[in-house]
């Protein structure tokens, strides 16, 4: 279990405490580093007993937390402390915002090369833009008529788009051809900008259907779940894209795919 899905500091300890068996004697290693008896440490498990402040700190040592799951853990212990409704309330909400920082996908993706907002805007407003930013990572793509061929556009069309592409930096000429500057865009958090940009590709992937092969994948279904399972397939969502990015990033430019997903509350 990560700490982010965890409902309770007590769940999350049994789990971590647990995971190489119940006699592994990390339960007993985890009491003499708090400080405690392993039977207080049982209650404390139990819900019998509160970690205090100090030994919430010990525990962050022994489970060897980076600085925000740190932070989160000390954050559950004060929250299960809490005498007040209002004083739990309150650590709920800093719970909620550090949950929410963790699975914003901007937290996963490499820093960006910013663009101004108005290229950016441009950018954004269309697939085409995109689609030739990443062909010409491949060279067999690097001249403007193999893009149109590909893309089955006019070169007429094609043209004001490529030099707009060049005039903000994105593309670059060389002797060879076109080629890609920045390395990796990304949105960030304008409203404006991610709607144009997801409402273009999903467009796009529309389209892809009427002319489907058998290397596409597409899925689509409506489900029912927890709260706490929709933010564990989320947080699982998020890592698999930061795997996938490591994996393209090392991977040579041979073929151009598209990579599209959506997971979202049906009712608002």
């Amino acid at each position: 279990m990560k700490l982010i899905e965890a409902e309770n500091y007590r769940e999350y300890l049994r789990t971590r405490l647990d995971e190489q068996g119940p006699r592994s004697g990390l339960r007993a290693a985890a009491a003499k580093a708090i400080g405690v008896h392993s039977t207080y440490l049982s209650q404390i498990l139990s819900g019998a007993a509160d970690l205090s402040i100090e030994q919430a700190e010990l525990c962050n040592d022994f489970l060897d937390h980076n600085a925000g799951d740190a932070d989160y853990f000390s954050l559950l212990v004060c929250r299960d402390r809490a005498k007040s409704p209002k004083s739990k309330m309150r650590f709920d909400q800093m719970l909620k915002a550090r949950r929410t920082e963790q699975l914003t996908p901007k937290k996963v993706i490499r820093p960006a090369t910013e663009l101004s907002a108005e290229d950016a805007l441009e950018f954004y407003s269309n697939f085409i833009y995109t689609a030739l930013y990443v062909l010409c990572s491949i060279p067999e793509f690097a001249s403007k008529r193999n893009l149109a061929r590909a893309l089955r556009l006019d070169p007429l069309t094609l043209s004001p788009k490529i030099d707009f592409l060049l005039r903000s930096g994105i593309l670059k000429k060389s002797k060879e051809g076109l080629k890609v500057g920045p390395r990796h865009l990304h949105l960030g958090h304008d409203k404006r900008m991610i709607r144009s940009h997801h409402t273009s590709w999903r467009l796009h992937a529309i389209q892809s259907l009427n002319e489907m092969s058998e290397r596409d994948l597409h899925y689509s279904a409506c489900v029912s779940l927890s709260k706490r399972v929709a933010d564990q397939i989320k947080l699982s969502i998020l890592e698999n894209l930061k795997k996938n990015q490591d994996i393209i990033a090392n991977a040579n430019e041979e073929e151009v795919w598209v990579y599209n997903f959506d997971f979202y509350p049906l009712l608002r």
